[in-house]
Parts: C-alpha cells; structure tokens; sequence
C-alpha cells in the first residue's frame, strides 16, 4: 500500500509540469482570441461615433444652410424692391432723392445699410449717397452695369462680384437694374452697393465650434462674402474651384474637404438660389463635429483597457 500511494504521489509530480504547460497554453490561445476580439469592437466603435458625428454634422449644416439661403433670398428681395421703388423716385424727383435714400438708411439701420448709385445712359455716375460725383466717374466698364446698358429694354437685377467702389472707395456687392423713361428709352443705371459683411451676421447666430464658415458664392465660384473666426471680406472676389455645387448639380447637397481658403477640413452643407444665381454654404470643422464625442471615445478606450487587463490577471 505505501508502495502506491508513493507511485501516485511521483506520477502526480511527472505530470505537474506537463499540465501547468497546458494551462498556460489554453491562456495564451485565449488570450490571442480575446483581446484582438475587444480592440477590434473598440475600433468598431470607434468607427460608428465617427459616423454618427459626421452624419449629425451633416444634418445639422444642410439645415443651417437652407435657414442661410432663407435670409439671403429675403435680403435681396428687400434690395430689388427698394431699387425698383428708388428707381421711379430718381425720375421723379432727382433733387430730393437723396434725402430719399437718407431716410430709406434711417429705417433700415442696424439692418441693413446701402450706398445708392445712379448713373447716365453712358454709365457715367450722376449720383451718389457716400461719395463725390462732381468728377467724371465712368462705371460702364463694371459688369454689372454693362449688363444693363446692354439689356436692350429687359429689365432684371443683375448682382456683380465684390469690387472696391470708385466712388465710395469701399468693398461692396452690386445689385443694379435699369431705369427706362416713361417712353422705354434708358435712362441709366441704380445701383445697390452693400458690405459684404452684412452678408456674414447669419455667422453670429450658429453655434458650429470655432472654425465654422459661411460663404455666399456666385455661379461661377467668385466668393461674395464668407466668415469664419471673425474675418469678413478676407476672401470676397476670390474664386473657388471644384466645388460640387456647380449648375446642375442639384439644389443643395453635402460634401466634405479641405478648405482651399484656411485649409480646415469642414463637413459643408450648401443650398443654392437660383433665381439669383447665387449658393450658400454653411461649414463645421470635422474636429469640431468630431469633438462631441471626445468622452465616449475615452470611455471606449478605458473600457478595452480594463477587460484587456482582466484577461490578462
């Protein structure tokens, strides 16, 4: 019997080894399985909270893009009507129209505030509410007024690039149409100067993060007025190039890139106004828009952390 127990007890100690070896493979296998397993579905997460901010930024500058489009397509209907209306006041009365257009100002302060214009059938400027016309100041080589002395008796607003104003000296977005006598013959031209910036206060009531942008864009790419971090006409009159809001590309949309401006990579919601070929466009920082998921990225990290370490002990 002593005899026994004492093979028993030098077989329990031969195969100690051998299955102390074969625990600490079962662990390392599992351990090999496991823990890929957890940082693969910490990626994943990871991936999703990506997605789900884009997806959000996305929404929320599509919606921040049609109320911009809104204000812009308000504002320059507010513009045509009052040149429409000033208009018929020049041929009127000419020699009170500039307390016309005083008084059209004092109502509008802190709104909006316009420098009027009124040229000859040459284009030659008669008229100004900022600056001195006693001068020859010819303006028939702006585009926007060409397009009127060439309008051949049709009558259209028709909105410029940003310009440095002859007259006034300043940055301002043209809106003009033509004023036809009584018997159809032109008389001249009404033009509507405004500061780009008046086009940018819709930036002062988005909560975007701090590298949000604005921008209203003609057709063609020329940048009307564009905000971010409190820079107005910085970048009024350059051309974009690229962009997918090109004709016929639809009337809004969504798209993400580098900013050729500032190089800030922004998640873009734009919305177009046709009937005065213009496009707005309304931009968050991906980092920004990615930001607000900064603590459950965290959380997922301390998480993998923990089961990792739990496996390990």
């Amino acid at each position: 019997m002593p005899h026994q127990i004492d093979t028993s007890l030098r077989f329990v100690r031969a195969a100690r080894p051998y299955f102390r070896r074969a625990v600490l493979l079962r662990l390392a296998v599992l351990l090999l399985v496991a823990l890929p397993v957890v940082w693969l579905l910490v990626a994943r997460a990871h991936v999703e909270l990506r997605a789900t901010a884009r997806d959000e930024s996305n929404r929320n500058v599509q919606n921040l893009a049609h109320a911009f489009a809104e204000e812009v397509r308000s504002t320059v209907t507010s513009i045509d009507l009052s040149l429409s209306q000033l208009r018929l006041s020049w041929l009127r009365n000419p020699d009170q129209f500039r307390a016309i257009v005083n008084e059209l100002n004092t109502h509008l302060q802190g709104h909006l505030l316009v420098n009027m214009i009124v040229t000859d059938a040459q284009g030659i400027a008669v008229f100004s509410s900022v600056g001195d016309v006693s001068r020859r100041i010819d303006l028939s080589d702006r585009a926007h007024v060409r397009a009127q002395l060439d309008a051949g008796g049709s009558d259209r607003l028709v909105i410029g690039q940003p310009l440095k104003g002859r007259v006034s000296g300043l940055w301002s977005v043209q809106f003009t149409r033509p004023i036809y006598r009584e018997d159809g013959s032109l008389a001249g031209v009404i033009i509507a100067a405004v500061a780009p910036s008046y086009f940018s206060r819709f930036y002062d009531t988005i909560d975007l993060g701090e590298n949000a942008s604005i921008a209203l864009v003609r057709d063609g790419g020329i940048v009307v007025a564009r905000t971010t971090r409190g820079e107005v006409t910085r970048d009024s009159g350059r051309t974009l190039s690229g962009a997918p809001y090109i004709p016929g590309s639809g009337p809004w949309g969504t798209f993400h890139r580098i900013s050729r401006m500032d190089g800030i990579e922004r998640y873009y919601g734009w919305r177009t106004l046709p009937e005065y070929g213009l496009v707005v466009t309304v931009g968050q920082a991906v980092a920004d828009a990615q930001a607000r998921y900064a603590g459950q990225r965290s959380l997922l990290v301390a998480a993998g952390c923990a089961v990792s370490l739990l496996l390990v002990l």
